[in-house]
């Protein structure tokens, strides 16, 4: 058996080293496939690993961008005459063109976008018996998911009591639209490994209708949401005439000054 190494190659690097015009990650990869194609012995099981992204691939957040506008793409067709291709960078397992051109994938999740990738190890098996591999995909578990979970603070809370995967690594959206007091804290109660955590329904993007409605509210609301989340119960009418009359005397101080 056979293995060759094809690294990341821009189109930059082939036209200085071999002195032929191309113009594109696909021309490149196609001049080094033919270039490849003349040592290949077809009384052997060859082997490709390269490290390129063939066109179609499906990306996540995870992977630093090769390059701009789609000259990155590359045709799997360059790569048919080998008995199997292993393919690096893209974080999710995947075959593409042909049954033996494959990404293996990350062994493990690296970012949330691959909250429902299926992690796995990829076992290629050249037996005398047939021309095509033997591809099995063995599948990898984590001890800690990485995963999204979306609700009111303490709807979020109350299931965490009884979470069975409490111990996952979370990000956390709450859509609660008044304001918390220390919500991280409060999650890791029953969360103990929430890594992120966004709050779309209070002020975080102005240009959203939500947002936008948000700050049209007085300071005397936002001021009761504060009370309501510090003290866990709303202000009285006393309480809230004398925050209003505080107010009141900041806001005639200002438009005097």
């Amino acid at each position: 058996m056979l293995f060759y190494g094809l690294p990341y190659t821009d189109p930059e690097q082939v036209r200085h080293h071999y002195k032929v015009s191309v113009s594109n990650h696909d021309e490149a990869h196609q001049y080094l496939a033919q270039q490849l194609n003349e040592v290949v012995d077809p009384s052997k099981r060859n082997v490709l690993l390269s490290h390129c992204f063939i066109d179609g691939a499906q990306t996540c957040e995870s992977e630093r961008t090769l390059s701009i506008g789609g000259a990155d793409r590359v045709s799997y067709e360059h790569f048919q005459q080998f008995d199997y291709v292993a393919l690096g960078h893209l974080h999710q397992a995947q075959k593409r063109g042909a049954e033996h051109i494959r990404y293996s994938g990350s062994i493990m999740k690296y970012s949330f976008s691959e909250q429902y990738h299926n992690k796995a190890m990829t076992l290629v098996e050249f037996t005398a018996e047939t021309s095509e591999p033997l591809i099995t995909s063995v599948p990898l578990t984590s001890p800690h998911d990485m995963r999204i979970i979306e609700g009111d603070l303490a709807d979020l809370l109350e299931q965490g009591k009884n979470d069975p995967k409490a111990d996952d690594y979370l990000l956390v959206r709450l859509t609660d639209k008044h304001a918390i007091l220390d919500p991280m804290a409060k999650l890791r109660e029953v969360y103990p490994n929430v890594l992120h955590l966004e709050k779309p329904g209070m002020l975080i993007g102005v240009e959203t209708e939500m947002g936008q409605a948000r700050l049209g509210r007085s300071e005397l609301d936002m001021f009761k949401d504060f009370f309501l989340e510090v003290q866990g119960d709303g202000m009285t009418e006393s309480q809230t005439e004398m925050i209003a009359d505080v107010l009141n005397t900041l806001q005639t101080a200002k438009q005097e000054q």
